[in-house]
């Protein structure tokens, strides 16, 4: 058995973008830490972090969608 390239590149991909959405979360507390911040960049901050999560999101249910494929078709003898 040898490894789907595509799993391997939606799992960095979705694990990449999970990390970076993290690293932007703790950038966004430090900007709304104070009562004077900036509204925009706070905004700016949540939404990439909002679009970062759907991405790493939906790489993680393709991965998920690949594996499964994958067994069902072991599990009825066919060849994959």
């Amino acid at each position: 058995m040898r490894r789907n390239p595509y799993v391997i590149v939606l799992l960095v991909i979705g694990l990449f973008a999970l990390v970076v959405a993290f690293m932007l979360t703790i950038v966004l507390w430090q900007v709304t830490d104070s009562t004077t911040h900036d509204v925009v960049a706070a905004s700016a901050l949540s939404a990439w972090t909002y679009v970062l999560i759907g991405i790493g999101v939906a790489s993680l249910v393709g991965v998920l969608v690949i594996a499964g494929v994958a067994w069902t078709m072991r599990k009825a003898g066919l060849d994959v």
